[in-house]
């Protein structure tokens, strides 16, 4: 198995902040086997789905991990929370 195909994990808590499904790896139900076996049957049997996650996909990371991209986000949650805390005082 291509070591790039490591997204494919259980969604504890966060996870889905890190691995986009379907983009950077494919994401399932905790304690679903049945769902983890869905997941593992496709990667065997698509070879499209198996080759498209495996490529190394640099645009989606930087353009949602990068520290520009994450401070801009930071920056409208401050935004948006100083609105809020105006209108009710």
């Amino acid at each position: 198995m291509n070591y790039r195909l490591t997204g494919d994990r259980q969604q504890p808590r966060r996870i889905t902040d890190i691995v986009l499904h379907e983009q950077t790896g494919l994401l399932w139900p905790q304690r679903d086997p049945q769902a983890l076996a869905d997941a593992l049957l496709r990667i065997a049997e698509d070879p499209a789905a198996r080759a498209r996650l495996a490529r190394p996909d640099t645009s989606t990371p930087r353009s949602i991990f990068s520290w520009p991209a994450i401070t801009d986000r930071l920056g409208g949650v401050l935004r948006c929370r100083r609105r809020r805390s105006r209108k009710m005082n």
